[in-house]
């Protein structure tokens, strides 16, 4: 029954982490290998871009409108690397309807490598606010 106990706290613990990531003010998903493949994205982040299914798709498929922002370089230098990358104020051209319209946004932003258990970089962990 101990055994028990302490299974079903760590699955509440689990619940209560993912509904705080769900409901953050802020944007925030985890890239997942070196091509960021979206694993888990919150509902901030699902306002970046309507009526897409993120899970399981590759950041340059969902957003083709950051070819040339530089956005996606940033992705692959902190994948590569390790370091993390930090941005105020920074401007985005984003196409939330997915229909060519580009609206110009301002965000303050952070890509951060995340590693698995073995110390490897296993894919980005992305954090923003929309400042605009």
């Amino acid at each position: 029954t101990e055994e028990l106990e302490l299974q079903k706290a760590i699955q509440l613990q689990h619940q209560q982490y993912a509904e705080l990531f769900q409901r953050a003010p802020a944007f925030i998903c985890i890239l997942k290998g070196a091509d960021h493949t979206f694993e888990m994205v919150n509902e901030e982040f699902k306002r970046l871009k309507s009526g897409i299914d993120f899970i399981g798709r590759r950041a340059k498929d969902v957003f083709p409108e950051m070819a040339g922002q530089g956005y996606i370089e940033l992705l692959d230098s902190v994948y590569r690397t390790g370091l993390s990358f930090q941005g105020s104020e920074i401007q985005m051209q984003l196409d939330p309807e997915g229909n060519g319209r580009l609206f110009t946004v301002y965000t303050n932003f952070s890509f951060q490598a995340y590693r698995n258990i073995g110390g490897n970089i296993e894919g980005v962990f992305v954090f923003g606010t929309d400042v605009t």
